[in-house]
């Protein structure tokens, strides 16, 4: 054999041993799954999804990432760092509108927020109107809290940009800063509430289940590209997510716990949040709608997404 045909030969070897070590490779990153979450007891389906193996029984390779908020969390959507996610609506329509391709698969919970007042206040604010002239803090401005404050204010002829001093703080920032006397009542989403009553911080005024009952929430995102190229994938991510709230909506006290764990909060205090947040997989769409309408007023969007292309139910009902 010449020594150039040798030299082929070693090329096509080396080619083959190339292809099939990436092909490995190729195949061994087929079937992992980057998935996002935030520190929240919404998220409830997501850690009992990883604590009952559900996606791991689905052949699924699960690699989770937290993240303190929605918009970091789009950030990462955005850069392709994930490629599923669990996220509030309000951050993912504003994701969607500035152009990170995602769609809306499912949903994860409805209501799950509340406002709760000062305990030494308690006596004095009884309805939404007595909330004139207090300094109340919010998630963010632009946020689902945000928007079912406003809503709240304005349905009892309050303007909440001048009869109210709405703040930004973050869930445990307002449940300490309610403790200090710092603010006089917060609107944020569960566990906060539930923790500045166990605590003896504030006493509840109202979910927001009571301004819009059913609202949504959080929901499941998916990016476009996941979708189109490893639909198999995508299907085994939302089956477990299917059956996760359906545990979690059967064992609640067993959900509680699994919350607990990763929050790193007491059960007793999880079983009592989670009363306040209904988990479904399905999406109150004309919430959906309506919270654009709110962050179009508000100029964080210029236009209302393309429903058709943002809202896309249809793996969902095939596993119906």
């Amino acid at each position: 054999m010449s020594v150039r045909t040798l030299a082929l030969v070693a090329i096509a070897v080396v080619a083959a041993i190339g292809g099939a070590l990436g092909y490995y490779y190729y195949q061994q990153r087929a079937n992992v799954v980057r998935i996002g979450y935030q520190p929240s007891d919404h998220h409830t389906a997501l850690f009992v999804a990883m604590e009952k193996k559900m996606l791991e029984k689905e052949g699924l390779k699960v690699e989770v990432y937290e993240f303190k908020a929605g918009p970091p969390e789009t950030q990462a959507l955005a850069a392709g760092k994930i490629d599923v996610a669990y996220i509030g609506c309000v951050p993912a329509i504003t994701a969607y509108c500035k152009g990170v391709p995602i769609k809306i698969v499912a949903g994860v919970n409805q209501e799950g927020s509340a406002i709760v007042v000062r305990k030494d206040e308690a006596g004095k604010v009884h309805s939404l109107k007595d909330l004139k002239g207090k300094r109340v803090a919010e998630l963010m401005k632009g946020s689902i809290q945000d928007c079912m404050l406003r809503t709240a204010l304005q349905r009892e002829g309050l303007n909440p940009d001048k009869d109210v001093d709405i703040v930004e703080m973050k869930t445990a920032d307002a449940v300490n800063a309610l403790g200090a006397k710092r603010i006089d009542a917060f609107i944020e989403p569960e566990p906060g509430p539930t923790l500045a009553e166990k605590k003896g911080f504030g006493v509840r005024l109202m979910d927001t289940g009571q301004i819009w009952p059913g609202h949504q929430c959080c929901v499941l995102v998916m990016r476009k590209d996941f979708i189109e190229r490893h639909p198999d994938l995508a299907k085994k991510v939302l089956r477990a997510h299917v059956m996760a709230t359906r545990y979690v909506i059967e064992h609640p006290d067993e959900a509680a716990r699994i919350a607990a764990k990763w929050l790193k909060t007491s059960p007793d205090v999880e079983k009592e949040a989670m009363r306040h947040i209904k988990f479904t997989v399905d999406v109150n769409v004309d919430s959906v709608k309506m919270f654009a309408r709110f962050l179009k007023r508000l100029g964080y969007i210029k236009r209302e997404p393309d429903w058709s292309d943002f809202i896309d139910l249809k793996l969902l009902r095939q596993l119906a």
